[in-house]
This record gives structure tokens, sequence and C-alpha cells, in this order.
């Protein structure tokens, strides 16, 4: 456009009419290099405004995609929170878990205590998850016999 300044201004049915330039429709009186000038400006004019109305329009949806974003990072946030808790109760479970499977070869190891004994020694013990915690405190092979012992008798039918 040759001097033209482009002034956006918001636009009305009856000014974004008067504002297009009008196209002949005599294809005599221009040649068709000018007919294709005159339709790049018209669509030029008519994209120049729209353009000014969008950058309004970009804003909104770019602060509605920043709330979005700041929404979806507390919630983040919170889930990341949630799966630190879940895995803590997963290592805990795993924790337990191996220490079940440790409690036969322990109860092996005490002298005086039967095949029968360390059957239901490990079926009573890995029944109660405190008398499992209770039993891995005992730091010796003595207290864990005598730990035994009384499970057994206090459980015996």
């Amino acid at each position: 456009m040759s001097g033209e300044m482009l002034t956006v201004v918001e636009p009305s049915e009856e000014n974004y009419e008067s504002q297009v330039p009008e196209t002949p429709t005599n294809k005599d009186t221009q040649a068709p290099s000018q007919v294709n000038q005159s339709q790049c400006e018209a669509t030029s004019n008519r994209t120049g405004k729209r353009a000014g109305k969008r950058v309004k329009y970009n804003d909104d949806v770019s602060d509605s995609l920043l709330t979005s974003l700041n929404k979806l990072g507390e919630f983040y946030a919170g889930t990341l929170e949630n799966v630190k808790q879940l895995t803590s109760c997963f290592v805990h479970e795993k924790h337990t878990a191996d220490r079940r499977n440790q409690i036969v070869s322990i109860l092996k190891e005490i002298e005086g205590l039967s095949t029968i004994d360390v059957v239901r020694a490990v079926m009573l013990i890995t029944k109660d998850n405190n008398l499992l915690d209770c039993f891995f405190t005992m730091d010796t092979l003595e207290l864990g016999k005598e730990f035994v012992k009384i499970i057994l008798t206090t459980n015996s039918s």
C-alpha cells in the first residue's frame, strides 16, 4: 500500500463495508494485475481488522491457557505428593514381605524348635504385622526362641 495508514477501528457492519475498497466489475477499466492488487488490498484490509480483533481474543485465550496451566501445575503437585505416599506404602509392603520370607530361615536356626513348631510359628507371626515387627526386634536367637515359645503357648489350641 502506498503511503496509506491502516487504522484499526472496532468494526461495525456499516463501517466494515465502507472501508473495503470497491473493485470495478468492468474488466476493461483495469488490467488483470490491478485487479489482483485491489483484491489483495481488500483482503489485507479485512485481515488487518480481524487481526486487530484477534489480538484481544488471543489475550483472552492466553490468559485462559495460563490459568489452565496453573491449575494443571497445582494438580500435578498434589498428584506427585500422592504418588510419593503411595510409593512409601509399597516400599513398606515390600519390606514386610521380605521379612516374612526371612522368618523361616531365622526360625530354622533356633535350636530346640521342631519342624511343626517352625511352621506354626511362621503362620502365627506372619499373620500379624505387630508380631512380625516385634519378632525382628529380638536381636539374638535366644530372645527369638523365647518369643516363639510364648507365641506358640498362647496360641495353642
